[in-house]
Formats: structure tokens, sequence, C-alpha cells
């Protein structure tokens, strides 16, 4: 979907499971990568599905989102991220990492 003749919304979509000691490496390379569609003129969201991790990433994932309106977290048991973690992006295309 495009917005006036540049602007495009991008939902990207990111499955996390136990990553709680590369959280904070992944947040600094989202923010960088975020900041940098926005200045091509692309309203972005990431979309980090937890998929029933048994560590701390989740708690770590909702700080992280503190202050970051771009950041959603969701958390599914693994087979019911897989299922509906689609339907939740603002924009016609989305980016399956």
């Amino acid at each position: 979907m495009r917005l006036g003749l540049n602007r495009m919304q991008l939902s990207i979509v990111i499955p996390c499971y136990n990553e709680a000691e590369t959280i904070d490496r992944l947040v600094g390379v989202l923010d960088k990568a975020v900041a940098d569609l926005g200045t091509q003129g692309h309203d972005t969201e990431l979309i980090v599905v937890d998929d029933g991790s048994s560590d701390t990433s989740f708690e770590k994932l909702e700080r992280a989102a503190q202050g970051r309106p771009w950041l959603r977290i969701i958390r599914f048991g693994a087979t019911t991220a897989r299922l509906r973690r689609w339907p939740r992006g603002f924009g016609p295309r989305q980016v399956r990492c």
C-alpha cells in the first residue's frame, strides 16, 4: 500500500524463541533500521512474536518496547504464533524473518 508518491507502510515480523542474550543487540539494530526507513519516508512497525520462550526473552522485549511505538511484542505458544501472527500488521506488505 502506497501513501502519497513514496510513502509505504511496512510490517516486519520477527519470531523469537529463547533469545534473551541477543535482545539488546537486536533492538539496537532495529532502532537504526527503523530510523533509516523513516528518513526514506516509510511507516514501519516491527512485530516480535515470542514463540513460547522459557527464558526472559518476553520480559526483555516488553522493556525494550517502552518508548518505541514502532515495536510490538506478541506472545504465543510456538504453533499458535506461526498460525496467527500475519493478520497483526498494518500494511499489506510484510517481511517474514
